[in-house]
């Protein structure tokens, strides 16, 4: 598992088009805020609101699960379809429950790097461009991005079902997008919310990473407790893992 682990962390440090996108984004969130900054509040140097960085950060916050989780997901998921290496690990002896921990482990480590620095990263262009943040504001940023990585994370692996049960990148990367960007989560939201589902399972609500998500940084950000959330949000991603270890064990490998 572990060299498992290595080589794919290799491969995906070694894609150009990882630094060529990254780049992108990077030039393009110091336009966002350099606008925000001057065009549509006209902040001079050092005379930054209060709550000015939180604002606009948390609104571009909002696309980071679109913009880095479509990114990752198709690295370290479907880059494997398109290149039949499944089939390639299989034939090494690796099993099927440890390919699907594999690429879960990995999902969880650059999701962890990626998100973990944007908030320096932001922090880093306010200050530069005259508007440093406090250490409250960078511990905010963390909170949310904290609910932006359990929404790319939560989207990732309802998509590594598809990954495994169909082995289409295609369809994998836009079940990936209908979930990351809400639209799954706001059509079951509103069938768990009939009457008639609800009378017999009100708790359905509660287990869509949309929500959980939401009370993870509510729990962050008051102080509260935190194991409900924590304990729910465990057994998403657990749930969803098992079936993509059973769609995979189900599914032949396309060679």
């Amino acid at each position: 598992m572990l060299n498992y682990l290595l080589a794919e962390i290799y491969r995906i440090l070694h894609k150009r088009s990882m630094y060529i996108y990254f780049g992108i984004l990077a030039v393009f969130s110091i336009l966002l805020i350099a606008v925000a900054i001057y065009v549509l509040e006209g902040v001079t140097a050092g005379d930054a609101p209060a709550g000015i960085i939180v604002s606009y950060a948390s609104t571009f916050y909002g696309m980071i699960p679109l913009l880095l989780g479509c990114y990752l997901f198709a690295a370290i998921y479907t880059d494997d379809l398109a290149s039949k290496n499944l089939g390639n690990l299989i034939g090494q002896g690796m099993s099927r429950m440890k390919i699907v921990l594999g690429k879960f482990i990995l999902l969880v480590l650059f999701c962890v790097v990626t998100f973990g620095l944007a908030p320096l990263y932001t922090a880093a262009i306010f200050t530069v461009l005259g508007a440093a943040p406090t250490l409250a504001d960078v511990g905010n940023l963390y909170i949310i991005v904290v609910q932006q990585a359990l929404v790319a994370m939560g989207a990732a692996v309802v998509a590594s079902i598809v990954v495994y049960g169909l082995q289409r990148p295609t369809f994998a990367l836009v079940t990936f997008l209908l979930v990351v960007l809400g639209l799954v989560g706001q059509i079951l939201s509103i069938v768990f919310s009939l009457d008639a589902v609800y009378s017999l399972a009100p708790w359905l609500t509660d287990c869509l990473m949309l929500f959980i998500s939401g009370q993870v940084a509510e729990a962050l950000a008051s102080g509260t407790a935190l194991l409900s959330p924590l304990i729910r949000c465990i057994l998403y991603f657990a749930i969803a893992i098992t079936l993509s270890i059973l769609a995979f064990r189900q599914k032949e490998l396309e060679f």
